[in-house]
């Protein structure tokens, strides 16, 4: 069976910057960590036929996901 594979790369966010990404030929973005850009980044990716790979997680607390407690659910439930 043969595999196709995609190429993506981190998004400076903004929908110029997207649409650069597209035009000089990746696949694909992944964007740092911000709930209030992230479904605009999406359609922006989606109407340039890009897809959204990735979400950075948030530098911080993220670590309390692996150590568990209440803190640990907090993060984990963010991140989903």
């Amino acid at each position: 069976m043969k595999k196709n594979y995609s190429l993506g790369i981190a998004s400076m966010g903004g929908s110029d910057h997207i649409e650069m990404i597209k035009r000089v030929g990746w696949n694909g973005i992944t964007t740092d960590w911000n709930p209030s850009k992230t479904e605009a980044w999406a359609n922006t990716a989606a109407k340039n036929g890009l897809f959204y790979q990735s979400v950075h997680s948030p530098f911080g607390k993220v670590n309390h996901m692996w150590l568990g407690g209440e803190e640990g659910d907090i993060v984990t439930k963010q991140l989903i």
